[in-house]
């Protein structure tokens, strides 16, 4: 996403889409150009790094990401998430050709789809073109920054208050 994106003022016309691209493209950026959106985004952009992506279908990978973001924005609740995500220091990994974090932990059941942890958030994005299975993607890409802002907000390995509350650790 890095070396693509497109800033709130660039001109669609420059980069090299198909025309039904660049018209869903084009819809899009006029949709969302609320300096609020426009910084969550682009922020969020900057800090995904994308792994295992054909480099010929760099664009397409980036445009999905995009879009994704866009659907995600568009829940109000999702908001904050991706704001407090956008402006903190966390690693967001994208990889394109697992759907299973098992590798970088073999404790994992091999259905597990995300990770945070150590300030990192890696996601096995695989099948994010398949129709059927995008809201997986979706829901396991909202499912870690919701571990990572839990975490971010308490500092108590995810655990949704301070570790000095022992009351709410016994509630918990």
């Amino acid at each position: 996403i890095n070396d693509a994106s497109i800033a709130p003022n660039e001109n669609i016309e420059d980069i090299p889409l198909d025309d039904v691209s660049r018209i869903i493209l084009k819809l899009l950026h006029e949709k969302y150009k609320s300096p609020l959106y426009e910084k969550c985004v682009l922020d969020l952009e900057r800090k995904i790094k994308c792994i295992n992506v054909n480099e010929i279908n760099r664009q397409k990978y980036q445009f999905e990401l995009r879009n994704s973001l866009n659907l995600l924005f568009d829940i109000e609740s999702f908001q904050p998430l991706l704001q407090i995500t956008a402006a903190s220091d966390v690693e967001i990994t994208i990889d394109f050709e697992r759907n299973s974090v098992n590798f970088l932990d073999p404790t994992e059941v091999k259905s597990t789809r995300g990770y945070f942890g150590n300030g990192v958030i890696y996601i096995g994005a695989k099948d994010l073109f398949d129709d059927d299975l995008r809201n997986l993607f979706l829901a396991t890409f909202i499912h870690e920054l919701t571990h990572f802002v839990i975490n971010f907000l308490y500092g108590n390995q995810c655990r949704p208050f301070h570790a000095s509350d022992r009351k709410r650790e016994n509630d918990f």
